[in-house]
């Protein structure tokens, strides 16, 4: 039968509904009341009823709770229709969603349901390029922040919106006005409140009842004085004739705008009449003194007179259209509309270009000026942002004033922020500027009472009008206030016992052990000996004998002091004191490692080296003082053998040439020291900092052994930590400019801020010479690493202690230094042996070249330590939590390449299970994972479905899964709580389970179910069938893209493995070769941010020539493949056939098996393909339970090599 293809669809754009207002500074999640009631009434507006003809539906991409809304909106309707909601492409990804709105073949339209800001970006994608004349309206295509009810209308061929039709949503959209065409009028053609006269009329009533007030007042008190109600009234007098103002100022400017509008042709006429009549004015004059002067011909006038326009210049005209711009008017947190102007013409309009947009800094969204606020730095604001900007300081102590680049953003009522927010940042500047400020007594209020409500030494409270005496702090009593005895009582004893107290806030500050450098809670920097501010005082920085007692208590902790002799125990409290000098516990030396030079016997540098070691690599460390890192060659010799590592001295990283002896002969070198000492000057940090680094990146590209380097740098160059502080994405182009100007802006800035800032210069001047300098060898490959905090093991406990960030812990365990860790903000944080594979990975692998390489995994703060202490540790009590709040920075793109490296180095030790041949209860696979997990395994590959079955609930296509149950050996599936209980198990032990969705061939089951998806026969029996992949089958790759979205939902794995074997080239095409290598070269597209494997046969088909991305991961299967793969550049999982397959291996094979010398080499897997003949639930039979055990035991032959 013959069937004509589908007209071109009309494309409809709209809205998600309404948004919840927000809540503490905070936009809550889902729709509103009014959204739910219009998503409820699109199936009455677009239904079946309808003359849209809604065949498709499309919404953006579910990620965060935030962006459910559109999915929210169509959900309704989708299912009133009958439809599938495609909610596959992400918010801002334009093109992906015009393409597939293209893709759609009807019958029927399309209904699109976006984000607004975004809306405007897929109308462009789809060919959009204005409003048809007859809409009435004009300029840019951009959907009004204040709606939600618009429909675009795009007709083939989708150059214009030809309507903007209303939703006209019931008890929502009644008041929307349209104009003779049906068109929902412009923003400026309606009115949502009061216009400017009515405003006007309003503001001159109130005005009128302050002036009866102040004729009735009795005026008792003294002369110069006013009561509160006075000054409240005369507050309220200024804001209302600051409103007036903009009121008044704005209808003279729209009126303005709107002659301008009207006149301007005429205006223009008029003006070069006027300089044409001066002209015959002074030709009149030089002809009564020089009769033969010539009059200017009109071409002549015209070359005098080319300043003279033909119409208004286009500055002017931006000037003007902005006093013609309907830009709403903050009152009361309300928004009030003129509605006084009109629209300009659309010929007047089209003879101009719309402004250039500008970029909003935090939101990213691009706005016309006109609707941007501009900092002191003149970084730019939407008004949304800007209000949330100020919310939030408003929140936070820390971020008071609203700052952009350190410098205040001026916080003023009118145009962009409302009276109430600017009264409530007024409030909140004097509490935090008053000295000694009283706060209420009465506990449930404690509101902050201002200087102006204290009389007699008595404050009231403007909130419970409760009475708080100022000295005593509590509430008013009678008589003169008593001595607060307790108080006298603490500093007698601090007294007696040499305790300081802080100048600042008067906190007591007891000193155990460290440095005389105190640095109070509230910032306070000060002499522990005389109390007087830091660095102004003569004192002694130490005192021996806390020094010495200190070291003794560090001794006494390790586990063999009972054994030592005395000699052995006095030479460790030597060293302990000497390294107490060298690396305090001040506070601004937590945040480093020891000054100076060292590295290798630092936290994250002795796991690095380790990591070296462990895979055959010889390593060469540095250090300042290599007797300090005595230890280390110790431990080294007896875990990987002896001479694998040496040691080297370096006394001064800034020292020119400090490293050119060190890298002699060696082929990469890892940077992981930095020459941070107390000295936080601008002059003397950037400069050591860059040349430090800058001194060992020169010396590697003179050394032409050295092929890689890798510099240490911190998640701090990217950017600070700001908790709660939502809409930052942190990219590999992210750097933390803030911490550069406070630098340069503070005499004496705090260690951390010096800290980043080293980092951000050291960072940007290694890149500088891997791009720009001419002297770099072509052949040096650089890498930055930028960790956040590091947790973890430190190597030798008893040398080491508990380094660097992992004392944090210990802090929590001791109940110590916790009003320091109260500094500390929520980050995100990384495993010590993480952070390690990562610099490894940087070093190693091929693909990784020229990149910056995020080690930030997952956000954490100390309340979540706490409550793993508390849980693992029920008997002991610890302090309480003091830290709630999380970094919310999306880092989910760097995130995503750092998982690569780890699972790209990580030795694989794997179990593939085939469930698609045979089911395999879900308690059976979870005692598969407990036995997989008692011999150390660490990945379960499952191969949910073949060509069988296809053995999984899918309600999306039904049809499918009953296709399945009707006419397989399987009569059962897996449902989406099943998968998730496996996947969530083999997280509980450590096992990664990821799954495989094997296309394009085993495609029988699909066929059976839908001839028209497949070529060949389809047979369950005898499996013969693939999916046809012809490029004008879009039906099949929609349904390829639509299970590998699925089941990436349903596995939460960075692995995705398509399959790709026992594929004939039947598709009949042209080339057939090429077809394939495409449809490969596409896949991972459809599982981004996951790596990709594949079965080895389209590299090892001797019929094939198939060219892929060596990204892929291949899994060999094929006997005697593994070499030539990794020869091709691609990475292995070993999994080959006579060696792994249960039913072929056994023991002997497993341990003579030779893993190729390669670090490309992943590790391996134990296959299992299924018969209907297997028991599912035993596991320990012998031919199944022996290669899992000898498998456990391969280890990777190492290397020599040396790094």
């Amino acid at each position: 039968m013959h069937h004509e293809k589908a007209a071109q669809p009309t494309i409809y754009l709209i809205r998600h509904g309404e948004k919840p207002p927000l809540v503490d500074g905070k936009e809550p999640d889902g729709l509103s009341a009014q959204g739910l009631i219009r998503a409820n009434d699109l199936p009455n507006v677009f239904g079946k009823q309808s003359n849209y003809d809604i065949g498709y539906i499309m919404a953006e991409e579910p990620k965060s709770k935030s962006h459910l809304r559109p999915f929210e909106t169509v959900k309704p309707l989708a299912k009133a229709l009958g439809l599938e909601i495609n909610d596959s492409v992400k918010r801002d990804h334009y093109e992906k969603a015009a393409k597939d709105a293209f893709a759609f073949e009807g019958p029927g339209n399309v209904l699109i349901c976006w984000e607004h800001h975004a809306l405007s970006g897929i109308a462009s994608a789809i060919g959009v390029q204005g409003y048809a004349a007859s809409t009435g309206w004009t300029g840019s295509v951009e959907y009004p922040d204040s709606r939600f009810d618009l429909i675009w209308v795009v007709p083939p061929p989708y150059n214009e919106i030809t309507e903007v039709r209303s939703e006209k949503v019931p008890g929502l959209d009644d008041s929307v006005k349209v104009n003779a065409n049906g068109d929902a009028l412009p923003p400026q053609a309606s009115s949502l409140g009061m216009d400017c006269s009515s405003l006007a009329l309003a503001l001159e009533l109130h005005r009128q009842d302050l002036d009866c007030w102040e004729r009735s007042r009795k005026g008792k008190q003294r002369a110069g004085e006013h009561t509160d109600p006075e000054l409240a009234l005369e507050a309220y007098r200024h804001e209302i004739d600051e409103i007036s103002a903009y009121v008044s100022d704005r209808s003279l400017a729209l009126s303005i705008a709107r002659a301008v509008d009207t006149d301007a042709h005429l205006i223009a006429e008029v003006q070069a009449a006027e300089k044409e009549a001066a002209k015959d004015h002074q030709f009149a004059i030089r002809l009564s003194a020089n009769p033969a002067a010539q009059a200017e011909s009109a071409s002549t006038t015209g070359n005098h007179d080319a300043d003279v326009p033909e119409k208004l210049g286009d500055d002017l005209i931006t000037i003007l259209e902005s006093l013609n711009i309907e830009e709403p008017l903050m009152v009361n947190g309300s928004i009030v509309e003129d509605n006084l102007a009109q629209a300009e013409s659309s010929s007047w309009a089209a003879s101009r270009q719309p402004p250039q947009k500008k970029e909003c800094i935090i939101c990213t969204d691009k706005f016309s000026p006109l609707f941007l606020s501009r900092a002191p730095c003149s970084h730019e604001y939407c008004r949304e942002c800007l209000v949330g900007l100020v919310t939030t300081a408003l929140q936070d102590e820390s971020l008071f004033p609203p700052r952009c680049c350190n410098q205040p953003i001026p916080v003023e009522s009118g145009r962009w922020l409302s009276p109430q927010l600017v009264g409530q940042f007024k409030a909140k500047k004097l509490e935090l500027e008053t000295p000694n400020r009283i706060y209420c007594s009465k506990p449930s209020c404690s509101t902050f009472v201002p200087p102006g409500l204290i009389v007699n030494d008595i404050g009231t409270c403007p909130k419970c009008h409760q009475k708080t005496c100022i000295h005593c702090k509590g509430p008013q009593h009678a008589g003169v206030c008593p001595q607060d005895t307790a108080s006298q009582q603490i500093l007698e004893l601090a007294n007696e016992n040499g305790w300081q107290q802080c100048r600042a806030c008067s906190r007591i500050v007891e000193l155990q052990h460290g440095c005389f450098h105190m640095t109070c809670i509230c910032r306070a920097e000060f002499c522990y000996l005389c109390g007087e501010r830091w660095k102004t005082c003569r004192c002694p920085h130490w005192d021996p004998d806390r020094l010495l007692t200190r070291a003794n208590e560090i001794v006494d902790r390790a586990g063999d002091v009972d054994w030592i002799n005395h000699r052995e125990r006095q030479m460790r409290v030597a060293r302990e004191r000497a390294n107490l000098v060298e690396n305090h516990e001040c506070r601004h030396e937590r945040w480093r490692g020891r000054p100076g030079g060292e590295c290798v016997n630092s936290f994250i540098g002795s796991h690095i080296a380790n990591e070296f070691l462990s895979r055959g690599y010889n390593v060469r460390g540095t250090a300042r003082n290599i007797s300090t890192c005595a230890w280390m060659k110790v431990l080294f010799d007896h875990r990987h053998g002896s001479d694998k590592f040496t040691l080297f001295t370096i006394a001064d990283l800034t020292s020119p040439e400090a490293f050119n002896q060190a890298v002699k002969g060696v082929s990469a070198v890892v940077h992981v020291a930095s020459p941070l000492g107390h000295d936080t000057s601008v002059q003397k940090m950037i400069p050591d900092a860059i040349e430090s680094a800058m001194n060992a990146l020169r010396a590697s590209n003179l050394e032409t052994s050295v092929k890689r380097f890798v510099f240490t740098s911190s998640s701090t160059a990217a950017a600070s930590p700001q908790p709660e502080v939502t809409g930052i994405v942190v990219t590999k182009d992210s750097w933390n400019h803030e911490a550069l100007s406070k630098l340069q802006e503070s005499a004496t800035p705090d260690w951390y801020t010096a800290y980043a800032a080293s980092k951000v210069a050291a960072e940007r001047a290694i890149w500088d010479f891997y791009h720009d300098d001419p002297t770099r060898r072509p052949d040096l490959v650089v890498n930055t690493v930028l960790p956040s905090t590091t947790f973890g093991k430190s190597l030798d406990h008893t040398h080491q202690g508990h380094p660097s960030t992992s004392g944090f812990i210990q802090s929590l365990w001791n109940g110590t230094n916790i009003d320091w860790l109260k500094t500390i903000p929520p980050q995100y944080f990384v495993d010590v042996q993480d952070n390690a594979m990562i610099h490894v990975g940087c070093t190693l692998l091929a693909t990784v070249q020229g990149e910056r390489i995020f080690a930030w995994v997952e956000p954490w703060n100390f309340d979540a330590i706490l409550g793993i202490l508390r849980q693992q540790n029920p008997q002991r009590a610890f302090v309480q939590n003091f830290q709630s709040g999380h970094s919310s920075e999306d880092v989910n793109q760097p995130k995503s390449r750092s998982i690569q490296l780890l699972e790209a180095l990580g030795k694989s030790r794997g179990f593939m299970l085939d469930t698609g041949r045979k089911f395999f209860p879900v308690k059976a696979i979870l005692h598969l994972l407990a036995i997989l997990q008692q011999y150390n395994y660490n990945v379960f590959h499952w191969h949910i479905y073949d060509a069988e079955s296809f053995p999984i609930l899918w309600p999306a296509y039904q049809g499918l899964t009953d296709t399945s149950v009707e006419y397989s050996n399987t009569d059962t599936y897996y449902t989406f709580k099943d998968i998730q209980n496996v996947v969530k198990y083999g997280q509980s032990l450590g096992i990664n389970v990821y799954p495989e969705t094997d296309v394009p061939g085993h495609a029988d089951i699909f066929g059976v179910w839908r001839k028209d998806l497949v070529v060949g026969d389809a047979d369950l029996d005898n499996p013969d069938a693939q999916l046809d992949i012809r490029t004008n089958k879009p039906k099949t790759y929609k349904f390829i893209k639509d299970l590998v979205t699925t089941t990436d939902k349903y596995f939460n794995s960075s692995l995705h493995h398509f399959g790709g074997d026992e594929v004939a080239y039947f598709w009949n095409t042209k080339d057939d070769n090429k077809l394939f290598s495409d449809f490969l070269n596409g896949l991972p597209a459809l599982s981004p941010n996951k790596s990709a494997i594949l079965w080895d046969d389209p590299l090892t088909d001797s019929e094939k020539n198939v060219n892929i991305s060596k990204d892929w991961i291949i899994q060999t299967w094929h006997n005697g493949v593994t070499s030539k793969v990794l020869k091709k550049g691609h990475r292995v999982i070993v999994s080959e056939a006579n060696t792994f397959y249960i039913g072929n291996a056994d023991p002997e094979k497993i341990a003579a098996f030779k893993f190729p010398n390669d670090p490309k080499v992943l590790g391996f897997e134990v296959v299992w393909f299924t018969s209907q003949d297997d028991d599912p639930y035993d596991f320990e039979q012998d031919f199944v339970l022996d290669p899992i055990k000898a498998a456990s035991k391969l280890r990777r032959k190492k290397s020599k090599s040396t790094a």
